[in-house]
């Protein structure tokens, strides 16, 4: 049966898609996953659950251009507590936070811009010396009164450091800690990663960069940058391979930008764990099974393989003690550079020494030998002297 009904779906594959608009420009971020279970005939353990290839690819448009970067499975635990980290600080600080003194802009109204973010003017005109910074924010504010968007909030601002100061002139101004944590967090940044697939005749790979960070006391607290550029890499003694971002192709460089809200971001993460769950449950019977059987076939070859025969090559051996005698067999213990740390002499080591076995037997502590045998463990079997 043929469905006829439209298929309003443009993008089924992404998790999580979000845009804004700003200035006339488009930006959007968006989650995708592309996942594979691990299989013991790639080499992998089943029970790692994701191949080593799995990810989520984070891709940010910014006017038409896209700029995307692959998130593996290994990296996604991290993020995770680090977000939980941040929110929780966010929380903590509102909670902990004390009521104004009045109802007062100077003491309600925080900056949402600048060095000053997430502050009231009567909070950072706790100290004083922050005046004369406070009253360029004010101008900067002022001077962008001309952007509709933006008026109502850059007004009541002014007005609130327009309150403090005046307050603070007249020795009526009541200060205040701020309980707000300042600066940011890095959420995820992994460094710079080469696509050694896409090399250029001139030596350069392309490269995928991705930085989030949490900015705090910010309505849209969580910015994301994503880059993709041109540059060269080196690989160093130890088999590591970097890029060396400080010689990239500078007109190739793609940067992308996008903020979201901490319900937006807190949804990407609850979005990605909900596909992650759902992965492993419709995969968990095959995991399991997989790993059964391979282990079933892997223990019959094993039984069914020869016994590989210990390999007879010329030794050397120093005598640590004197040859003692066990029942039908003689042996000393010894040093041995292949690892033995016992020569045993059976009735055929004998034979074939002959009428050199007593000068043999008498050897002291110290005596060298060379001797052709074979190594069963720590013991080696003593078959004739070396030619």
């Amino acid at each position: 049966m043929t469905n006829n009904k439209e298929n309003k779906c443009e993008y089924p594959k992404d998790l999580v898609a979000y845009f804004s608009k700003k200035d006339g420009s488009v930006s959007s971020f968006s989650v995708s996953p592309n996942l594979g279970p691990a299989r013991s005939s790639d080499g992998e353990s089943p029970y790692g659950t994701y191949s080593g290839w799995s990810r989520f690819k984070f891709t940010a448009i910014n006017s038409g251009t896209a700029a995307t970067f692959n998130v593996p499975i290994s990296d996604l635990e991290d993020i995770f507590f680090r977000t939980e980290t941040s929110y929780k600080k966010e929380l903590e600080a509102g909670i902990t936070s004390s009521a104004p003194a009045n109802d007062s802009p100077a003491y309600t109204v925080a900056m949402s811009s600048g060095s000053f973010k997430g502050r009231t003017p009567a909070q950072i005109l706790s100290d004083p010396s922050t005046k004369d910074s406070l009253l360029k924010q004010r101008d900067w504010l002022a001077g962008n009164l001309g952007n509709e968007r933006y008026r109502a909030m850059n007004q009541k601002q002014i007005d609130a450091i327009n309150e403090a100061v005046r307050l603070l002139e007249a020795g009526q101004l009541e200060t205040e800690e701020s309980t707000a944590p300042m600066g940011s967090l890095i959420l995820y940044n992994p460094g710079a990663r080469p696509q050694l697939k896409t090399k250029r005749d001139d030596g350069k790979c392309r490269a995928l960069s991705c930085e989030i960070k949490w900015m705090f006391g910010q309505n849209y607290p969580v910015e994301i940058s994503i880059s993709e550029f041109w540059c060269p890499v080196e690989t160093k003694s130890n088999g590591t391979i970097r890029c060396k971002v400080s010689e990239m192709d500078k007109s190739t460089k793609v940067e992308n930008h996008h903020k979201l809200s901490a319900k937006d971001w807190l949804n990407t993460i609850r979005a990605i764990k909900m596909h992650m769950a759902q992965f492993e449950q419709l995969n968990a019977q095959g995991i399991f099974e997989d790993a059964r059987l391979t282990d079933e076939a892997n223990r019959a070859k094993a039984k069914d393989s020869p016994k590989a025969e210990p390999s007879e090559d010329i030794y050397k051996i120093t005598l640590i003690d004197t040859i003692k005698k066990n029942g039908e067999f003689y042996y000393a213990n010894i040093r041995c550079s292949k690892g033995a740390e016992m020569v045993v002499f059976n009735s055929d080591s004998r034979k074939v020494l002959g009428d050199n076995w007593e000068r043999v037997l008498a050897a002291p502590p110290d005596t060298s030998i060379s001797c052709k045998g074979k190594i069963h463990g720590k013991q080696l079997l003593f078959l004739s002297p070396a030619i």
